[in-house]
């Protein structure tokens, strides 16, 4: 379903990443199998992906993706998630056991849209912030950031306040839910 709908489902997503420069930083939060993580590898040489997927069903097809496409030099993939809160295991709950799957929700109550999470797999995962990555220097502030992450957008972005107005960063692309 997301190979045969990758060029009609977001054109605006593709069109944006077209726009990235060579030596760009691009963060895919909510990367799921890494379609546009790929994309982005495969559309510039020297860009560097960090591909943010807490979902233990879509780490195995992203990392899988990634090594199929020879684009482990270029991808990192990030395995946990990212909130306001520093440096926590949270509940990751899944809304199907699919590889591929979506609709998930880290450290809150609510689905997509703001109802109450009834999850069919759930556990325990590690998150943190943003700007906590950025402080401790262990990742670089990005130039470009995706968010799809079907209804914690609110929260990451608190976690990521500093880092959202460096100058380094260069354009956010976040998918909102009505």
């Amino acid at each position: 379903f997301r190979a045969k709908t990758f060029l009609t489902k977001e054109p605006e997503t593709i069109n944006w990443i077209k726009t990235f420069k060579d030596d760009s930083i691009f963060w895919d939060i909510g990367a799921n199998v890494g379609l546009y993580s790929i994309y982005a590898a495969s559309k510039r040489e020297r860009i560097k992906v960090f591909s943010f997927e807490p979902s233990s069903s879509n780490l195995r097809t992203l990392s899988r993706n990634i090594s199929i496409n020879n684009l482990q030099n270029k991808i990192n993939i990030v395995p946990f998630a990212l909130s306001k809160n520093k440096n926590k295991f949270l509940l990751l709950k899944e809304s199907s056991f699919n590889e591929g799957g979506a609709l998930n929700s880290f450290g809150v109550n609510y689905n997509f849209s703001g109802k109450k999470f009834f999850s069919k797999n759930s556990y325990n995962t590690f998150g943190t912030s943003l700007d906590n990555l950025i402080k401790l220097k262990i990742l670089k502030v990005p130039n470009y950031i995706k968010i799809d992450v079907d209804g914690i957008e609110d929260e990451i972005l608190a976690g990521g306040i500093k880092s959202l107005t460096n100058q380094n960063l260069k354009s956010i692309s976040i998918e909102l839910n009505k």
